[in-house]
């Protein structure tokens, strides 16, 4: 339990936020239901290539938003970025390709996936 201005508050009811970047590649990750999973990979979609989700298991996760934050001025590409919630216990995978998408799979320069064992709240 801990304190706060109103008594205490269980520890379950605190969520965490979970950051997954580009070194989690391949890595299984553990999270709690109602956690929220913020994957944020390098990219630069001026090149014309794109992440995107390839694979998401939504009976599990939750994808609320996407979107693309730039790097600081004079410096190319940003982070693309996905905020997802965790739904149910289990374990979820995500998986992304780096593409062209009018090129189609042959397009695809890079892969990423991760593993998240969500466990009950």
């Amino acid at each position: 339990m801990l304190p706060c201005d109103r008594g205490v508050v269980p520890l379950k009811a605190i969520m965490a936020q979970i950051v997954v970047s580009n070194v989690q590649d391949g890595h299984i990750l553990t999270a709690r239901v109602g956690d929220s999973i913020s994957l944020e990979l390098s990219g630069n979609p001026t090149t014309g290539y794109t992440w995107a989700l390839t694979s998401v298991d939504e009976k599990r996760l939750e994808v609320q938003d996407s979107g693309y934050v730039s790097a600081v001025l004079g410096v190319d590409g940003g982070l693309e970025t996905w905020n997802l919630k965790a739904r149910e216990p289990g374990v979820a995978r995500i998986e992304l390709r780096r593409w062209r998408p009018w090129e189609g799979e042959k397009s695809i320069v890079d892969r990423f996936s991760v593993t998240l064992n969500i466990l009950s709240g």
